[in-house]
């Protein structure tokens, strides 16, 4: 009987090892889109990004391209309740793409104390991954193994490029990764071409960290770009 019971405990054992990589090893994709009302601007690209440090808001200035023309936004990036970070978006603009036009945007912004940058610090790439809203368990597990494989994914990716590392992570507001990158422009496309490739690309948001001060900053949401509201970090 003895031999019986050590039977059973062992086959309990296994099939708790094998449930346990069922879990860890099986990813969920979120189903919801709650960023379906922020349009997926195919082929839009960020030129250029300028700031002004406001007393408690940070102004910034954008100069998209789509195809032939120029898209000049307006946003300001702010802190509302639970201190949770904020966006605003306006599109003040649309001109015909040359070279004298983005000079003259350029001057204008510089003039009136516009810079590239708060602080010069590396950029660092936030890449979130919105939930659903109602999860069981085992999608969470799949969640989390998801965010998992894609971390490593786009480390690889921009490791390969000399491009950026990744240097953090965690489950909270949704599936949230931290990139260090050396190039904005070029990290963030690889990072989209990842998300596209595995069909998550209306699923996210990516952040840019914008220094304020030695020890406290701000997000930015660069995807999509057109995307005002709140963003959680946490």
């Amino acid at each position: 009987m003895s031999a019986m019971y050590v039977l059973m405990g062992s086959f309990r054992l296994w099939i708790g090892i094998v449930i346990t990589l069922i879990l860890f090893s099986c990813s969920y994709y979120p189903k919801e889109k709650p960023l379906a009302n922020f349009q997926d601007n195919n082929g839009v690209i960020i030129l250029s990004s300028s700031y002004r440090m406001g007393r408690d808001t940070i102004e910034f200035r954008r100069i998209l391209k789509d195809g032939p023309k120029i898209i000049v936004q307006h946003g300001q990036l702010f802190t509302g309740q639970y201190a949770m970070g904020y966006q605003r978006l306006n599109i003040l603009a649309e001109l015909r793409y040359e070279k004298k036009v983005l000079d003259s945007l350029s001057d204008a912004y510089q003039s009136q104390g516009f810079v590239s940058g708060i602080a010069n610090t590396p950029v660092i790439l936030f890449v979130q991954i919105a939930p659903d809203s109602a999860m069981s368990e085992l999608q969470y597990f799949g969640f989390l193994n998801l965010r998992q494989r894609m971390e490593d994914k786009i480390h690889t990716s921009l490791q390969v490029e000399n491009i950026g590392e990744w240097i953090g992570g965690d489950m909270g507001a949704g599936a949230n990764m931290l990139f260090s990158v050396n190039d904005w422009d070029a990290a963030q496309a690889k990072v989209l071409a990842i998300l596209t490739e595995e069909q998550l690309r209306d699923h996210v948001l990516i952040a840019k960290r914008i220094m304020i001060s030695e020890d406290d900053f701000w997000y930015e949401v660069t995807y999509p770009v057109t995307y005002q509201g709140v963003f959680n970090s946490m």
